[in-house]
This record gives structure tokens, C-alpha cells and sequence, in this order.
């Protein structure tokens, strides 16, 4: 699967986003039965706050009905954010999702560009 940014209409009105989160882009990075990877942007003037992450990590599994690794960012500082327990898939083992994470070379890159392609939509749960 390659990364793609999800529509923020869909997920506002999925309510995966909570009103007060003012996200500019969302990429996919990896998605499955069990998690999905997520970056979220928010804007450059907001003030990045473990509680609106964490909140927003909650409401994204129980709307969404996957569980999600979030990655905030407004480009100055960044939180990570999973929240535990089973995805739609059940017990399926993470390991594919760590094999995407962490690489034999060590870290992952990931550029985020400004140039927008097309969202990709998600499928409907």
C-alpha cells in the first residue's frame, strides 16, 4: 500500500477527528485488519497538547473501528499516539505493521510533501 491523504470532511463527519482538532493534512501510511498509521498535520499556530492527542486517538479507534497509531504534527513539535486493544481483524499479530515501522537500516523517512495528490478514501466499516 502506498501513502495516501484522507479526505478531513470524511473523518470530521466520521467523527474520527474531534471538532476541536484543526488538522491540514492526514496521511495514510498503513493500513490493515488490526491498525493503520496515521500522520496528522495540524496547523503551524497550534499549541500540540498530549490530551487532544491521546482524545483524539480514542475517538479515531471507536469511529473508525481500528486501531490507530497516530503521528501529530505542527511541525515544531510531534507526539505518537496508540491507543491499545483489538482492531475489527481480533487478535492478529502487529508483526507486520512493526516490519513496515522499522526497517533493518533503522529509521524510516517519510517525506511529507505540500503537493497534494488525490485522497484516498477509505472504506466504509
Amino acid at each position: 500500500m502506498s501513502a495516501c491523504y484522507l479526505d478531513l470532511q470524511t473523518l470530521n463527519g466520521q467523527k474520527a477527528l474531534p471538532s476541536d482538532v484543526e488538522a491540514v493534512k492526514v496521511l495514510k501510511l498503513y493500513s490493515d485488519d488490526y491498525t493503520e498509521v496515521v500522520v496528522v498535520e495540524l496547523d503551524s499556530s497550534s499549541k500540540l497538547r498530549r490530551s487532544l492527542c491521546t482524545r483524539t486517538a480514542r475517538s479515531w479507534k471507536e469511529n473508525r473501528l481500528i486501531k490507530p497509531l497516530l503521528i501529530f504534527t505542527n511541525g515544531t513539535d510531534s507526539f505518537a499516539v496508540i491507543v491499545p486493544g483489538k482492531g475489527i481483524g481480533g487478535a492478529r499479530a502487529a508483526a507486520e505493521s512493526f516490519r513496515f515501522l522499522h526497517r533493518p537500516a533503522g529509521t524510516v523517512m517519510i517525506p511529507f510533501s505540500h503537493n497534494r495528490p488525490s485522497p484516498c478514501l477509505s472504506k466504509s466499516k
